[in-house]
């Protein structure tokens, strides 16, 4: 006579990152990777309700050169209706307009292009911003207009290149400009509404050439000569 046991089946609960490996399979790359990794960080300096003043600062020449660095001071955004558009010189398109206006939309004004008709000393522009109304994102920037006719890359630490941020509140951040890369822009900070209705004043730091610039910086084309390929080149 014979007798048969039955063994009870404990079902595990699958996960989907842990399994056995397969013998004789390589890993594949992906499976290399780690999952778990370190989060990145929000880059926010601070965050303020609505009036802040943004300061370029710069030595203009030194003894040595025979010209003047012209540093521009720029802000270019991406409205909430989707349209581009930005505050800078309006010696680019000479259009006054392009200094924007406190006033009225963009509630954001340049303070005016740094006249270099001199050599030597130090140069400053300012940007004041009074809101962020209707304005889903905006980037500040700087550009080096010489290196940029010249399409060189620009060195904005030997200029002693450095942009202040300054709130009504009394918020303040001091940026260096250091040219961790070639190009002729300086992609500082963005300007971001959080979802308490804040302003965040979120870190970049990013060197960029004038075609990655208006690849990545919306409305940054306003200040840039742009034509349609030829059948040639494409």
């Amino acid at each position: 006579m014979s007798s048969t046991s039955s063994k009870s089946i404990v079902l595990m609960t699958e996960d989907p990152l842990l399994s056995i490996r397969k013998k004789g399979v390589q890993c594949t790359d992906a499976e290399r990777r780690p999952y778990v990794t370190i989060r990145e960080k929000s880059g926010i300096i601070f965050t303020f309700k609505n009036k802040m003043k943004v300061r370029l600062c710069w030595n203009a020449a030194d003894r040595d050169e025979l010209t003047a660095r012209d540093l521009d001071l720029c802000l270019f955004y991406r409205g909430e209706d989707g349209g581009t558009g930005g505050v800078f010189s309006s010696d680019y398109r000479e259009r006054p307009e392009d200094l924007g206006r406190l006033d009225a939309f963009p509630y954001i004004l340049h303070r005016g292009d740094e006249t270099l008709s001199q050599k030597g000393g130090g140069a400053t522009e300012e940007i004041w911003i009074g809101a962020l109304r209707g304005i889903e994102k905006a980037c500040i920037c700087v550009v080096d207009y010489e290196a940029a006719n010249a399409e060189s890359a620009s060195f904005f630490e030997e200029a002693g290149a450095y942009v202040d941020f300054q709130t009504k509140a009394g918020d303040y951040h001091h940026s260096n400009l250091r040219s961790e890369g070639e190009g002729c822009v300086y992609w500082v900070a963005n300007l971001q509404k959080g979802p308490d209705g804040l302003i965040r004043l979120l870190r970049k730091r990013k060197v960029l050439t004038i075609v990655e610039a208006c690849e990545q910086i919306p409305g940054f084309k306003l200040i840039c000569n742009v034509r349609e390929r030829t059948d040639d080149e494409r």
